[in-house]
């Protein structure tokens, strides 16, 4: 459970310096920034079980290289009460800050 959060930890992190891909180009950005879109795909069913499970309500999933995305996806629920679906522009809030996470 750790490792799944610091992974959205580290994906939203990611988000705010990254722009927004028009979801038909996708395919291509993942392809020239060196992902392979077929295996970028796979992320959502993973993704999904673990919401299906009930151990997360909803997720964000951003993979970007070099500043532009090759895969953004959003599903499930940001607030299952209130009955808000999780969006792209799902702000999340980091209340520690005491371990910085960092990729590269």
């Amino acid at each position: 459970m750790k490792f799944i959060l610091g992974l959205m930890v580290c994906f939203t992190l990611m988000a705010c310096q990254s722009t927004v891909v028009d979801a038909k180009n996708t395919a291509s950005v993942a392809e020239s920034v060196g992902f392979s879109s077929k295996r970028l795909d796979k992320i959502a069913p993973v993704m999904q079980e673990y919401i299906d499970q009930g151990k997360l309500a909803g997720t964000l999933t951003l993979v970007a290289r070099n500043g532009k995305i090759a895969y953004l996806h959003a599903q499930g629920m940001q607030d299952r009460e209130a009955g808000t679906p999780m969006s792209e522009d799902t702000i999340f809030r980091i209340y520690s800050m005491s371990k910085p996470v960092y990729s590269n």
